[in-house]
């Protein structure tokens, strides 16, 4: 991240002609003007003529020959004459920053896609965030700031997705400390980046990495981006993509990411909320005042759509606040379970008043949909009866989930 502009694109490039990326003509193999392979053999062998005019115009022509002289130029690149292994050395990084150059201008420029022109990684970010003009010109960004990266993860022939999290991470946060003095912040292709790599199965994530990232996505230039709720915004989509994917799953982090969906309204996230409520397959472990904050988290952002999802957990008996506190409302006597949140939840995505099932003492919440505090009953009979009064409702209300939607 901290390599200069050519080194990146050098690097970045030789990965994609290791992984075969893409192909082009081959010395000798062309009819479009590309220099043969005696030529490109001659010009090499200018490079270390004793006149200066000499080896620079053979400098030139190997250059105008672009990749179809790379190869030979590699081969010289440990050669014993001095002069020549050094003009090769040259010549190899400057084609390959201009390969590289004109591969992302022709990339960015296939706004449709028809051209099937592809980099290390696009399948993979097109599935998660798009492939609309707005999410190619982040993945450009992307490319642009960290195509070593990119080319080396995706280059991996296993599938893995091994990255150096800390030493990304912390040079991104270094970055934004030194814009709180200089006015400088993190390039947003970096940022997005490391959001994009976080997402993938087999990222393997490190705890303190996800909680990092949850800390830039609230810093410039991501925060700032993510105020803007746009369907074109490609970067709330991939950081919405990040909330769910996120292979860690750790408390803090479960909590860190709810948090993040509610205080940028990432209602695509969604999905996470309801799973961890549900004690999906992959949350089996998750503590009910996690599962409690997920609950409220849809009731805060979701709608009479996600009500099927909540349903079964009105048979949910798992104490969130088991015993009174000394500082709860008059007359409230047991404590507040699942189900006392979920279906305090689903009647306020269907416009119901809670007080009508037994909700005496609920109260509001500043970022949530109440405090959950407030959502206990007085007994476990009064409890089933609100069960049986939604359930009643559901039948003569039946819900048009196409409307809702």
């Amino acid at each position: 991240m901290m390599a200069s502009g050519n080194q990146r694109i050098a690097t970045a490039f030789l990965a994609f002609t290791i992984a075969a990326i893409y192909t082009l003509p081959v010395a000798g193999q062309s009819s479009d003007g590309s220099p043969t392979a005696a030529e490109i053999h001659r010009w090499i062998e200018e490079l270390g003529a004793d006149s200066y005019t000499v080896r620079q115009a053979a400098a030139e022509r190997l250059m105008a020959g672009g990749f179809a002289a790379r190869q030979a130029l590699g081969e010289v690149a440990d050669a014993p004459d001095p002069e020549i292994r050094a003009a090769a050395r040259r010549l190899v990084a400057l084609i390959d920053q201009n390969e590289f150059s004109r591969r992302l201008a022709e990339f960015a420029a296939d706004v449709d896609g028809r051209r099937g022109i592809t980099l290390p990684g696009w399948e993979e970010f097109g599935a998660l965030v798009g492939q609309d003009e707005a999410a190619r010109a982040l993945f450009v960004e992307m490319q642009r700031e960290e195509a070593p990266l990119l080319a080396e993860v995706f280059a991996q022939p296993d599938g893995s997705r091994d990255v150096a999290w800390d030493d990304h991470l912390a040079q991104l946060m270094n970055w934004r400390v030194a814009g709180q003095q200089g006015g400088f912040k993190a390039p947003l292709g970096s940022c997005a980046t490391m959001f994009f790599l976080g997402s993938l199965p087999g990222s393997e994530i490190s705890d303190p990495a996800a909680r990092q990232l949850v800390q830039l996505a609230q810093l410039p230039p991501v925060g700032e981006v993510l105020t803007v709720d746009r369907p074109d915004n490609a970067v709330r989509r991939l950081v919405n993509a990040w909330v769910v994917d996120c292979p860690s799953h750790s408390d803090q982090v479960l909590q860190l990411r709810l948090a993040l969906l509610v205080t940028y309204r990432l209602t695509e996230a969604l999905p996470l909320a309801k799973a961890i409520a549900r004690q999906d397959p992959e949350f089996l472990r998750v503590f009910p005042p996690r599962r409690v904050s997920a609950l409220l988290a849809v009731g805060k952002l979701g709608s009479a759509t996600d009500v099927p999802d909540l349903e079964p957990l009105l048979e949910d008996r798992t104490e969130y606040l088991p015993k009174p506190l000394a500082n709860r409302p008059r007359g409230y006597k047991d404590g507040v379970q699942i189900r006392d949140v979920a279906l305090a939840t689903m009647l306020r995505l269907t416009g119901q008043e809670p007080v009508a099932y037994g909700f005496l003492h609920a109260r509001p919440h500043p970022q949530l949909a109440f405090d959950p505090a407030s959502l206990g009953m007085e007994s476990d009979e009064q409890r089933d009866a609100a069960a049986e009064k939604w359930r009643a409702w559901r039948v003569e209300h039946p819900l048009d989930l196409d409307a809702t939607r």
